[in-house]
């Protein structure tokens, strides 16, 4: 499973980053997520909260990327118009 804390049927994920659009964000050792493809993973829905506002919750589904040899999961919600928060199971280090 991935790393994260249960919340009921849901998982919570801890943030990560917030960028805008486009903005280039490296996530565990693959650059740019923007550039890649995002594969929508099957299982369970992840919560996760805004970073300013915490009692505002979104329930979303986990993605990935692979890039060569590297994979990394994450969810990427809107936070704001073309504002996106970043969120991996374990934080930061995607562990």
């Amino acid at each position: 499973m991935l790393k994260g804390f249960v919340l009921g049927d849901l998982v919570v994920w801890p943030y990560v980053a917030i960028v805008s659009e486009g903005e280039p964000l490296r996530l565990g050792g693959v650059e740019n997520v923007w550039a890649h493809k995002w594969h929508r993973l099957d299982g369970p829905r992840v919560e996760v909260h805004h970073p300013q506002y915490p009692d505002q919750t979104y329930q979303t589904t986990p993605v990935e990327i692979r890039d060569g040899e590297r994979c990394v999961v994450f969810c990427a919600v809107e936070l704001s118009n073309y504002v996106y928060g970043f969120y991996q199971p374990g934080g930061a280090d995607g562990t």
